[in-house]
């Protein structure tokens, strides 16, 4: 049994990172937090504390980590995603490992805690730090391991989505909006884009990530130079928004007007900042 407490420190901890500028300190960072907020007198499997002490210098108990994976791969038998890699039928954890599996190993626990013990106390933080170490796998951890270390990657995207999983019925918007930065991740626009535009289908116009979801949405249609559908996505966006929100969607349609300008020869720049967006 793991206890979850939310410790003011940590918490304020937490939300300063929530605003930071993320580095590649992150992984490190997310598990620091979850190290602190855990009550370690809690009488439990010390092996699976092992797995998530920042302390612990690159090693850990590769039995335990090897069950950890064991029931990563028994979750994944109720999904069949077309792009993912396969995961392994026996996995044998080595006791040292470099930085970057480290990462990845701590973070698929991380994401996949439910599985592998049972959580009292603060559950909802915990959750909170979990969306932080998917970003953490996505931007940082999966594009470091990718190359060399094809195994630990492919447990790491796969606990990745389980964890994106878990919101499928509960939260359908933020579901489809994490599996989209998977499929960003793994090379699939198409697939990312209809996972946007699910995403802001989804949200409610009065949801404070509304107006964030339709961004990214529209601004990935500019990515791909679908110009003419954001401009058109956008003039709808303003019909059924509420009025709040008007001036900044007037500010995007400026965007890809002047977009549209230099395509045709334009050498107007346009200056709008880009939302950060944040899970």
């Amino acid at each position: 049994m793991l206890t979850i407490q939310t410790k003011p420190k940590v918490v304020a901890g937490y939300k300063r990172l929530l605003l930071s500028e993320w580095t590649d300190s992150l992984p490190d960072e997310v598990i620091g937090l979850l190290w602190n907020s855990m009550n370690h007198i809690t009488e439990g499997d010390q092996s699976l504390l092992n797995l998530l002490n920042p302390a612990s210098n690159h090693l850990l108990s590769a039995e335990r980590f090897s069950s950890c994976v064991m029931r990563i791969r028994e979750g994944s038998k109720l999904i069949r995603w077309a792009r993912f890699p396969e995961l392994p039928t026996g996995y044998a954890a080595s006791k040292k490992r470099p930085a970057g599996v480290w990462h990845a190993n701590q973070l698929a626990v991380v994401l996949t805690l439910n599985l592998h013990a049972e959580v009292i106390g603060g559950t909802e933080f915990l959750v909170d730090l979990q969306s932080l170490a998917f970003q953490a796998a996505i931007l940082f951890v999966l594009p470091d391991i990718h190359d060399k270390h094809l195994v630990e990657h492919a447990i790491l995207l796969h606990a990745a989505a389980q964890f994106a999983i878990g919101y499928v019925s509960s939260d359908p918007a933020h579901y489809s909006f994490l599996m989209s930065m998977i499929h960003g991740y793994l090379g699939d626009d198409e697939q990312r884009l209809h996972l946007l535009e699910t995403s802001f289908r989804f949200t409610d116009p009065q949801d404070h990530s509304y107006l964030t979801r339709a961004e990214a949405y529209w601004m990935e249609l500019l990515d791909l130079g679908r110009k003419h559908e954001a401009e058109e996505f956008l003039f709808a966006l303003r019909a059924t928004s509420s009025p709040d929100h008007h001036d900044e969607i007037r500010d995007m349609i400026e965007t890809v007007v002047q977009s549209n300008g230099r395509a045709n020869g334009s050498t107007s720049t346009p200056t709008r900042k880009k939302r950060r967006v944040v899970i």
